[in-house]
């Protein structure tokens, strides 16, 4: 226990020393308007893949399954087992960067490459 006063508060070694809780917040928005719509704080020992999971079983209890979502996520929020629960729901998670350790920079890492992505858009007149 890090705290006598704050039995709840956890420690954990992540990227340094840290103490405390993590907290996650979801939003919705469109062009004109954005809206807190889930808040979560937990033990920092919560896992973000566990967070995401939260977030799935809260929107299949309140959203029209026919309804197409898209919800862009953080790397470390994202995993195949979580894209493959969201599909179901027709939910597309999207992941925003890369996850893993920070590079070692004695060996060739993600970060020394460059990515350009060429995007075709396929027209179709009838």
């Amino acid at each position: 226990m890090q705290n006598p006063t704050d039995p709840d508060a956890t420690y954990r070694k992540r990227y340094g020393h840290n103490t405390g809780y993590v907290a996650n917040i979801v939003n919705a928005y469109n062009e004109e308007n954005q809206v807190i719509t889930h808040y979560d704080l937990e033990p920092n020992t919560y896992s973000d893949p566990k967070f995401t999971e939260d977030i799935l079983q809260s929107l299949s209890e309140t959203l029209s399954p026919t309804q197409k979502k898209i919800i862009s996520v953080d790397g470390a929020f994202y995993n195949d087992d979580l894209s493959q629960e969201a599909k179901k729901q027709n939910i597309e998670l999207v992941p925003s960067q890369l996850t893993g350790a920070k590079p070692n920079p004695e060996k060739l890492g993600y970060d020394q490459f460059e990515v350009f992505f060429v995007v075709l858009l396929l027209r179709m007149e009838t």
